[in-house]
């Protein structure tokens, strides 16, 4: 439905379709009671306000999104909802927040084959990036791109396989980052070619 659209709009970076199909979507399912959707819904918006550059009201909505997944028992959605809200504590200059919510979220998936494990060590590593710990944040990603790839996660692969790229770039290892890049935009025509 609208939700999984903007979901993917959001994905793709079309910002003004994805909110106009998220808005709507999640006034719906607000009004229906389908609430693991609406959160859905908010998340994504949440994003949008992340992309636009407005992290107080990110914060704020991805803050209260963790708290109701959580208060629903919906693991996933809590997770989910964490890891984008630990990017808006990255993007606002804020590691250790950043970091405090990624445990938190490791926390509900802690004893799990979860698929969240792979992206929430990927946002550790841009956050240890971001303090200047590259040798950890290159641990994390190696550790990320190995359950990625267990998993069979393209997509978020493709995610650590970009930031690999960003963390090699920063330690003047161009080839490398340059072969990283190039398997990510593999991955994502993969991933389109499907979706």
């Amino acid at each position: 439905g609208g939700a999984d659209l903007g979901g993917v709009l959001v994905s793709r970076g079309c910002v003004d379709e994805a909110e106009t199909v998220l808005a709507e979507a999640q006034r719906t399912l607000r009004a229906s009671e389908f609430l693991f959707a609406a959160v859905f819904c908010e998340v994504q918006l949440a994003r949008l306000a992340i992309a636009r550059g407005d992290l107080p009201t990110a914060i704020e909505d991805l803050t209260r999104s963790v708290d109701e997944a959580r208060s629903l028992g919906n693991v996933g959605y809590a997770v989910g909802a964490s890891i984008h809200l630990a990017e808006a504590f990255i993007v606002s200059k804020e590691p250790e927040r950043a970091l405090e919510e990624l445990a938190r979220a490791a926390q509900l998936v802690e004893h799990d084959a979860s698929p969240l494990h792979a992206p929430l060590a990927r946002t550790r590593a841009t956050v240890l990036i971001e303090r200047g710990d590259l040798a950890t944040a290159a641990d994390e990603l190696a550790s990320a791109l190995t359950l990625a790839r267990t998993q069979k996660l393209a997509y978020e692969e493709a995610q650590i396989l970009r930031s690999t790229a960003a963390l090699a770039r920063l330690q003047g290892r161009d080839e490398e980052a340059d072969d990283a890049l190039h398997e990510a935009e593999r991955l994502m025509q993969r991933v389109e070619s499907v979706s």
